[in-house]
C-alpha cells in the first residue's frame, strides 16, 4: 500500500489535469465515492475542501456546510457565480450568507462573478463588521444593467464599500468590474501588491481615464501589478488614412505625470489613444512590462516618443513601438506624422537603459536611414539583444546588417543575438537584389535570423516576454 504523502501528491496531480478538462467534476465529491479507504483520507484532509464553487440554479447549499465542516480550520477559497440568483434571488443570497457567516475569518479567497447589485450590497452588508484575517483575493464582477446613467464623468455612480467596519490586514489582490475602486483603496492601498479594473464606462474619454488610473495608483503606494480595461474606442478616419492612424497623434496635451514608485507591470486592454495618453501620463521608474489584451504586449504609438525620451520609463526591459504604415497597399499614403516622431526615437531610446526587447509595428522608417541610426550611439539600449520587425516599410536587409556590425563594435554594449522579421517591403523595380541577399545570408549567419512571409498568427513563443520572461498569452 503506498504510503499516505505519496497518495496524497497523487491525488492532487490527477484532479488538476482532470479539473482542466472538465471544471464540473469536483474532486473530493468523486475522490469520496471510489472506495472506504480514498474515502476516509479524504474526508480527513482538509485541503481538498478548500476550493468551493457554488453554481448552478439550485445549489446544493446542505452539501455545502458538510464541506465547510471538513474544512477544519484551513484557509479556504469561496466561488459564487451568477446562477444561483436567476429567480428568488434574495433568498437564495440570504441562504448562503447563513451558511457562510461562521467561516468567513478562514476566508483565504472571495469572488463572486457576475451577479446583479442588489446580490452585491446584500453580501457585503452581511460582511459589514467582520473582520477578514486571512482573506488575500477579493474579486467582485457586477451584472451590468441595461438601463444604467452615466455621470457628467462618463462613471456610473454606484456606492461599493466592503468590510466598512472590519479589517483584511492581507488584502493584496483586488479584481473590480462594473464597481468604483475608491473605498477599497483608500481602505486598503497599503497592503493591495495587484489590482485589476474594469469600470464597465462607456463615457469617458482618454484624458478621464487618464486622471482615473492616476487616482487608482496613487491610493496604493505598494502596488505592483495594475491593470484597467478601458474604452474600446470610436473613430471615424477621413479618407486615405489607415486604421492605425491613432498611432501617430495624441488624443490631447498629457496630464502632468503622476508618479509611482513600485509599480512593475500595467496592464491597459482598449483602444491606441487612450493607452497612449495614459502611459504619456505617468512616471514609472520600476516599470518593467507594458501588456495589453491577453496579457500580450501592447502597442505604444509613435506619438509617445517624445514622452519616452523624458525617461519616465527606465527599467522597461521590451516596448513595442507602433506606426500607421501598411505596406501591403503600395498606394496607401505616407503618414504626414511620421517623420516628425521618428526625429524622437534616438532620445526615446537613450531613456531606456534596460531594454532586452524592441519591436516595431507598422512603422515606415521612409527610407532615411532612422532604422541603424537611431542604435549607433552606445547610450541607445546597451542592453537590447531581440529586435522584431512586424509590417514595417522603408528599411533594406543591407541596414539591419549595418545596425548588427555597428553594436558588435560598440564597447559597453550587447550585441543583438535575435533579430525577426514578420513580412519584409516588396522588392522596387532597380534596388540591388543581390546586395539585399547577401545582407540577408550575412544575418542568418551572425545571429539567430527568423523570417516569416505571413503573420496570420504572430507567433507567441517568438515574444521576449513570452519566451524569457515566462509571460503567456491568454487565448
Amino acid at each position: 500500500m503506498l504510503p499516505y504523502d505519496v497518495l496524497y501528491l497523487i491525488f492532487i496531480m490527477c484532479w488538476r489535469e482532470a479539473h482542466r478538462r472538465d471544471r464540473r467534476k469536483h474532486w473530493p465529491f468523486d475522490g469520496s465515492h471510489v472506495c472506504r479507504l480514498w474515502r476516509s483520507y479524504i474526508i480527513d484532509t482538509p485541503a481538498f475542501w478548500t476550493h468551493i464553487a457554488i453554481r448552478g440554479r439550485r445549489p446544493q447549499l446542505d452539501k455545502y456546510r458538510i464541506w465547510l465542516t471538513r474544512l477544519k480550520g484551513s484557509p479556504f477559497d469561496l466561488y459564487i457565480g451568477w446562477d444561483p440568483f436567476e429567480s428568488s434571488s434574495i433568498k437564495t443570497a440570504k441562504s448562503i450568507m447563513r451558511m457562510l457567516m461562521p467561516h468567513v475569518s478562514h476566508l483565504r479567497t472571495l469572488a463572486i462573478d457576475c451577479v446583479p447589485m442588489k446580490i452585491i450590497r446584500l453580501i457585503f452588508d452581511r460582511l459589514d463588521s467582520t473582520d477578514m484575517p486571512l482573506l488575500q483575493v477579493l474579486r467582485v464582477s457586477r451584472q451590468r444593467s441595461g438601463n444604467e446613467r452615466l455621470a457628467e464623468d462618463g462613471e456610473i455612480k454606484l456606492k461599493f464599500k466592503p468590510f466598512r467596519h472590519g479589517q483584511a490586514p492581507r488584502l493584496s489582490e483586488v479584481f473590480l468590474h462594473g464597481l468604483p475602486h475608491q473605498h477599497v483603496l483608500s481602505r486598503f492601498g497599503e497592503s493591495v501588491k495587484t489590482f485589476r479594473d474594469d469600470p464597465y464606462s462607456d463615457g469617458r474619454g482618454p484624458l478621464q481615464y487618464a486622471k482615473y488610473v492616476q487616482n487608482a495608483i496613487t491610493q496604493a503606494p505598494n502596488l505592483t501589478r495594475f491593470g484597467i480595461s478601458v474604452g474600446s474606442g470610436r473613430f471615424v478616419w477621413e479618407d486615405g488614412h489607415s486604421e492605425w492612424a491613432d498611432r501617430q497623434v495624441l488624443a490631447g496635451p498629457p496630464l502632468v505625470c503622476t508618479s509611482h514608485q513600485a509599480l512593475d507591470e500595467i496592464s491597459i486592454s482598449g483602444d491606441q489613444q487612450t493607452r497612449d495618453i495614459i502611459m504619456c501620463s505617468l512616471n514609472l521608474p520600476k516599470l518593467r512590462f507594458i501588456l495589453g489584451s491577453n496579457r500580450g504586449e501592447a502597442t505604444l504609438g509613435l506619438a509617445c516618443l517624445q514622452s519616452i525620451a523624458l525617461g519616465p520609463f527606465p527599467s522597461l526591459i521590451s516596448l513595442r513601438l507602433g506606426g500607421s504604415r501598411d505596406y501591403v497597399i503600395e498606394s496607401s499614403p505616407r503618414d504626414l506624422n511620421n517623420c516628425l516622431n521618428l526625429k524622437n526615437l534616438r532620445d526615446a531610446l537613450t531613456g531606456l537603459p534596460q531594454l532586452r526587447a524592441l519591436t516595431f509595428d507598422r512603422v515606415d522608417f521612409e527610407d532615411g536611414g532612422y532604422l541603424d541610426r537611431s542604435f549607433k550611439l552606445s547610450a541607445c539600449c546597451p542592453r537590447l539583444q531581440w529586435l522584431t520587425l512586424f509590417h514595417c516599410a522603408g528599411w533594406s536587409m543591407q541596414e539591419l546588417r549595418d545596425l548588427v556590425t555597428i553594436r558588435k563594435s560598440l564597447e559597453n554594449m550587447d550585441s543583438l543575438v535575435r533579430v525577426i522579421v514578420i513580412t519584409w517591403p516588396p522588392r522596387v523595380p532597380g534596388n540591388n537584389y543581390q546586395a539585399e541577399d547577401e545582407a540577408e545570408d550575412w544575418l542568418r549567419r551572425a545571429v539567430e535570423f527568423r523570417t516569416k512571409t505571413t503573420s496570420k498568427d504572430e507567433s507567441s513563443n517568438w515574444s521576449y516576454l513570452s519566451v524569457v520572461e515566462g509571460i503567456r498569452e491568454m487565448r
